[in-house]
């Protein structure tokens, strides 16, 4: 009877005691996670100073990139790589925007401010839009002779006439 207790009293604290556990783990991988994406945004600002000292001239594209495309500019990280399904919109040398896949977690960077860690995946990226980039009338809307650039793609062209346009 005394044995039959010691099992009860031990699985009650193993039932009490494991959801604790589990929920401390799971904590601690989120903020694993969320320290990763701060260093993903802190390898792209010291990749930009560094390249700046070699180039004066040098400037990223204003546009969304993979974390592959990311490596092949020369961008270097210590820790964890963000996963393939992940995407980083790049404006003015820094991160604006971004989504950081690690494992079954991820993190939202939104107007260069790192979020907290969410057990979800990243969604495909941000939509493509134009941007009117000269507005040739002030009109305000695209009209012929006024610029015009894909956000994702950085792709800009000319409206020549409303159903017609010529890629620069």
């Amino acid at each position: 009877a005394s044995l039959l207790a010691i099992i009860v009293i031990l699985a009650i604290i193993a039932v009490i005691t494991v959801p604790l556990i589990l929920g401390v783990i799971d904590e601690s991988k989120k903020g694993a996670v969320k320290s990763s994406a701060y260093g993903y945004k802190d390898a792209v600002n010291k990749h930009y100073a560094t390249s700046l000292m070699n180039d004066n001239d040098y400037s990223m594209d204003n546009k969304t990139y993979t974390p592959a495309q990311l490596a092949n500019l020369g961008l270097s990280i210590s820790g964890k790589e963000p996963e393939s399904n992940s995407w980083i919109t790049i404006e003015n040398n820094d991160i604006k925007n971004a989504c950081l896949q690690y494992d079954e977690y991820k993190v939202d960077i939104i107007n260069g401010i790192v979020g907290e860690a969410q057990k979800a995946q990243c969604d495909e990226g941000p939509k493509s839009f134009a941007v009117l980039t000269n507005d040739s009338d002030n009109s305000g809307t695209i009209t012929t002779g006024d610029l015009v650039c894909i956000s994702k793609t950085s792709e800009c062209f000319y409206v020549i006439s409303s159903n017609s346009t010529k890629t620069v």
